[in-house]
């Protein structure tokens, strides 16, 4: 790690200095830690006062920028480890207030994080200030969708989705959809993954529930795979394997049925066992998502699909 000292006494300690991270201090006893070897994109941090201090984790990914101004004095900003950032402003300006974004967490484009109103508000009867800054609490694996705005004051618990365009000026539990102007909870009990939605592939839609099991189809699952890996191979047998789908459907305990498409890899081992090329494009992995427990699960099938021809095939997990 290279560490940049000062005579205000102010500390920076990265991993590696690059041209793509700006910082700008005029103060005293300011401490940035940048643990992160992923930022290749734009990170401005801006400070003006003094012991403040700047915390991004490990594997934090920037695709854009993010842009950082500390106006003030004793303030702490987090940012958790494995979190991503599209394009981002976050504001501070209140002396002892704080940020804390949690792991893994996914900051879309446009995002503006508010934790002061930058100016204050006196009621004319008690001459008191009324919009106080405290802090912004963010939890593990929230997402923050495009041109969304964080105020200053909330809590969002882990899960929480903040849908585009949104204003969120209180706090909210885990694992809601939020959304609107001010922010409402428009969905209950979901859970995001980074996934495409592409690959979330709804079982009614292709009709797998009715799908028979099959002679036709071979499956081979591999010895090595864990707890988190479905990894094997399988195809349709007398039908050309590369241009066929292969998807996993879950039948869990309480007889929900989730079917993913499976990400492909050539096998060219298949092929050679079976002596014919045709069967090099049927490898295939799959990794469950941490929404999905093994434990859960009361059958999985391998469901192959070539055009208008469609097997199924039961394996053990």
């Amino acid at each position: 790690m290279d560490e940049l000292r000062d005579n205000n006494k102010n500390i920076v300690v990265m991993d590696k200095i690059t041209k793509h991270i700006i910082i700008d201090i005029e103060g005293n006893d300011n401490n940035v830690c940048i643990k992160s070897k992923k930022l290749t994109h734009t990170l401005n941090l801006t400070i003006r006062g003094d012991n403040n201090c700047v915390r991004i984790g490990e594997d934090v990914a920037i695709t854009k920028e993010l842009d950082i101004f500390i106006g003030g004095s004793n303030i702490y900003v987090e940012i958790g480890k494995g979190t991503t950032i599209g394009q981002a402003i976050i504001r501070f300006a209140e002396d002892g207030s704080r940020l804390e974004i949690g792991e893994d967490c996914m900051i879309s484009d446009e995002v503006e994080v508010w934790g002061t109103d930058m100016h204050g508000i006196i009621d004319k009867k008690s001459y008191k200030v009324t919009n106080r800054a405290k802090e912004i609490v963010i939890k593990n694996h929230c997402w923050l969708g495009a041109k969304s705005m964080i105020m200053k004051n909330v809590h969002l618990n882990e899960g929480c989705i903040v849908a585009a365009g949104a204003i969120v000026t209180a706090d909210f539990p885990a694992n809601v959809m939020i959304g609107g102007t001010p922010a409402r909870i428009i969905k209950k009990d979901i859970e995001w993954v980074r996934e495409s939605p592409k690959l979330l592939v709804a079982s009614q839609c292709d009709n797998f529930i009715n799908v028979i099991e099959n002679e036709d189809v071979v499956v081979n699952i591999e010895e090595h795979c864990n707890n988190d890996m479905i990894k094997g191979w399988g195809f349709l047998k007398d039908v050309d394997s590369k241009f066929t789908d292969i998807y996993l459907e879950f039948i869990m305990t309480n007889d929900q049925h989730i079917t993913f498409s499976t990400n492909k890899e050539r096998r060219e081992d298949v092929a050679a066992a079976y002596q014919d090329k045709k069967y090099g494009a049927t490898g295939f992995w799959f990794l469950l998502p941490k929404y999905l427990k093994k434990t859960d699960i009361k059958i999985c099938r391998v469901i192959c699909k070539n055009e208008n021809i469609i097997r199924a095939k039961k394996i053990e997990m």
